[in-house]
């Protein structure tokens, strides 16, 4: 990355150091671009989900690792989780399968095949990324 100084830490026991530091060292710029980078979102969805607030407590980045945290602790809760994201990821191959020989775009389909396996297992029976649309607008 061109600009700033860019540090590399390689030992596992700094990174768990570095990792409770949240408040002092800034991942969130990061993980926005992270964000737009790898998943392709939006202009606006950035700017919704960074905005003025990126660094603050409010931020939707710094709230994430809080609210995430439980859930996808190792044991039964990121167990199901990861269970219901494999299971969607198979259905959808089974659905590609099905269609005998098809061209797909290899990033689109991934992305799509990515987000909705962990849109299904965060969300589960009400999530709202089952609508095309609300899909369209994320990214």
């Amino acid at each position: 990355m061109p600009g700033p100084t860019t540090y590399v830490v390689n030992s596992f026991r700094l990174v768990q150091l570095i990792d409770r530091q949240i408040q002092a060292i800034a991942f969130t710029p990061i993980e926005l671009h992270a964000v737009a980078t790898t998943m392709g979102a939006s202009k606006q969805t950035c700017e919704k989900i960074g905005g003025d607030q990126l660094l603050t407590d409010k931020g939707y980045f710094m709230s994430f690792p809080r609210n995430v945290a439980p859930g996808a602790s190792p044991g039964p809760g990121l167990d199901a989780l990861n269970r219901v994201a494999v299971d969607t990821i198979a259905a959808a191959f089974d659905k590609l399968a099905a269609e005998g020989t098809t061209v797909v775009e290899l990033f689109d389909w991934v992305r799509h095949e990515i987000f909705a396996a962990t849109m299904e297992a965060t969300y589960g029976p009400h999530n709202p990324f089952r609508l095309p649309e609300n899909e369209k607008d994320w990214l």
